[in-house]
């Protein structure tokens, strides 16, 4: 009997230590979070990136809060110092970095990323992205005037009289322009159906209402497209609702800015865990009723 409970409580040991880095891992991603805002104050050569962190669960795991950046969507090879943050606090914390040495007149994509200590077992969590272009492009230069060799500049002609000059041209009329600030998902990892909300933030920058057809690509591919309208000067938030029934990695974009990606699993990270541990257990029970067969053999 000595023996079986001693196989038992190493199976339970063993089980034990089998878990305890996929629980720190899935509490690590439950219980944080983060989300990439707006950039602001940019520049021809300088921004300022703002972002929150997300704390629902205390815990002793070590955590580091900075931005990633670059100029190609997916690509971020820059990076900010990391900040080193509590965790024994629970609430949505904000945090910041201001950046310089940008290219005028260029496109960056920039977004939030939690980093665990490397010995935690805990795999780092990126939030969403969003893109602003530095000031700084030269502006449109207007075509040269026709040249009309019937108006003159007023002056007499050989029969006397003078051509009167040219009238000042009609003012340009002013266009709406609706432009797509940011982008983001709802969640990055999710099972077979379950939906996913992508939202978009369209400002409107001219002196006229305006509306756009917004467009939301999933993986290069038209999902689906809606319309808004957005008064003069204001700003206002487009929803879409997407799923996928297959495993696997789907990025989102809306109008060519980046949304982020997200992944559809069979099963999520505390599911892998509940079935491994009952794994585990059936297999330890298996051993003990195996060795009590044994032992009731041998005394018969």
């Amino acid at each position: 009997m000595k023996r079986v409970l001693a196989i038992v409580f190493l199976s339970l040991l063993v089980m034990q230590l089998c878990l305890l880095p996929m629980a720190v891992t899935a509490k690590c991603n439950d219980d944080v979070s983060t989300v990439t805002l707006p950039v602001t104050n940019f520049t021809d050569s300088s921004a300022t990136l703002i972002g929150t962190w997300t704390s629902v669960g205390t815990s002793l795991v070590p955590l580091y809060v900075s931005f990633q950046y670059g100029t190609v969507p997916g690509v971020y090879n820059i990076e900010t110092p990391q900040i080193e943050k509590s965790l024994s606090e629970i609430g949505t914390f904000p945090f910041q970095a201001n950046i310089s040495d940008l290219s005028p007149c260029t496109t960056y994509y920039v977004r939030t990323q939690l980093h665990f200590d490397q010995f935690s077992g805990c795999t780092n969590y990126v939030g969403n992205v969003v893109s602003f272009q530095t000031t700084g492009c030269l502006p449109p230069q207007p075509p040269p005037a026709p040249i009309n060799p019937l108006i003159g500049t007023g002056a007499p002609t050989l029969h006397g009289s003078s051509v009167s000059a040219p009238t000042s041209p009609a003012p340009p009329v002013s266009l709406p322009s609706l432009v797509i600030q940011s982008a983001f998902l709802s969640a990055k990892t999710v099972t077979p159906g379950t939906p996913i909300t992508v939202t978009a933030d369209i400002a409107n920058k001219s002196a006229v209402n305006g509306n756009k057809r917004v467009t939301l690509y999933v993986n290069g591919q038209v999902e689906t497209t809606q319309g808004i309208t957005v008064n003069s000067g204001g700003s206002t938030k487009l929803t879409f609702n997407v799923s996928r029934s297959e495993p696997g990695d789907y990025s989102v974009y809306v109008d060519g800015v980046p949304a982020g990606s997200f992944k559809v699993e069979l099963f999520s990270a505390t599911d892998g865990i509940l079935i491994f541990s009952a794994v585990l257990v059936a297999l330890s029970f298996l051993i003990c009723m195996v060795m009590l067969w044994r032992r009731q053999q041998r005394i018969a």
